[in-house]
Order: C-alpha cells, then sequence, then structure tokens
C-alpha cells in the first residue's frame, strides 16, 4: 500500500508541474486588458528611414543630450506589425513610455519584407537600423533589446551573424 501511494504522489506532483508549467509558458498568449498605463508621456515618435530606404521610428527622452552616449533599447516586432507600434499600440507604447521616461532613447524597425522568419534580409535590416540611429544620436556602443514574438528570431538570427550585440534581451514567447 505504501509504495501505491508513494506513486500516486509522485504522479500528482508530475501532473501538478505539468499544469503550472503549461500556465506560466502559455500566459503571454492570454488577452491582456490593461486599464490605465503608469506613464503617459505621449511622446511622438521619429521617422528615419536607413540606407536601404526602410523605414525605423525612435522616441527620444525630452533630457536627451548629444554631449552624453544615451542608453537605448532596440525593439524588435512581432510578425503583421509595425515598428511604429512603438508608440501606437497601447500595450507597447506603455511599456516604451516608461523606459522613455527612465532615458532610455527607443528604437524600432520596419523590416523590409515582413516575413523574417531568420532570413538574411533582416539581418540587414537590423544592421542597417542600428547604424542609422547611431549617425544620428549619440547612442552607447550597444543597446538593450526587446522583442516580440518573430522579432525574437529577428533578435537571435542577427545576433548569431553578428549584427547586433546586445546588453541584455528580453520578450515573450510566440503562442503556441
Amino acid at each position: 500500500m505504501a509504495q501505491y501511494l508513494a506513486s500516486v504522489n509522485k504522479g500528482t506532483t508530475a501532473s501538478s508541474f505539468l499544469i503550472v508549467a503549461v500556465v506560466v509558458l502559455t500566459s503571454s498568449c492570454a488577452p491582456i486588458s490593461l486599464t490605465a498605463c503608469p506613464v503617459q508621456s505621449r511622446v511622438s515618435s521619429i521617422q528615419l528611414s536607413d540606407a536601404n530606404g526602410v523605414a525605423t521610428y525612435g522616441i527620444v527622452p525630452s533630457a536627451y543630450t548629444r554631449d552624453v552616449q544615451s542608453r537605448w533599447v532596440l525593439s524588435n516586432h512581432g510578425s503583421g506589425q509595425s515598428g511604429l507600434a512603438i508608440s501606437t499600440n497601447p500595450h507597447d507604447s506603455c511599456l516604451v513610455d516608461t523606459l522613455v521616461q527612465a532615458g532610455y532613447v527607443v528604437i524600432a524597425s520596419d523590416y523590409k519584407i515582413d516575413n523574417c522568419w531568420g532570413n538574411s534580409q533582416c539581418v540587414t535590416d537590423i544592421a542597417a537600423a542600428q547604424e542609422r540611429w547611431k549617425a544620428y544620436l549619440n547612442l552607447r556602443p550597444f543597446p538593450y533589446v526587446i522583442s516580440e514574438s518573430m522579432g525574437g528570431i529577428v533578435t537571435w538570427n542577427a545576433i548569431a551573424h553578428g549584427t547586433l550585440s546586445p546588453l541584455v534581451g528580453g520578450g515573450n514567447l510566440p503562442c503556441l
């Protein structure tokens, strides 16, 4: 009887672990309802084209000065989105507004092609966006990176090809 109870307890523990793991891993897929963003700076974005003619967007803190290298964040969006989402999407802009209020420059790029699943064009786009904004603003050599869904693949691909060297990266998992 003791052996049977031990096996039931192991099974229950394993099942509980799997349920918790599934909930944690898929929580980013659930619809999120934000009623209010704690920071509402409503800073508008600046649009610049990179060397390949791809639209890029940046939001610069009001305290920005060219005399000091600024901390910056490269935001890589998911499939079907635009770099402009850093200022137009309520969920993205809430995070971006918070970063800008903390003194970070935030930039994002439209990709030349919508399907950036690890192809060389998107590696080129990420390199060109960084070069364009480093020429326009006084930015530190390495960015922080946030990525959403397909933007995570874009990020890892650019890192693997040596065109992106982030200080820290973060993002959400694609929904399965």
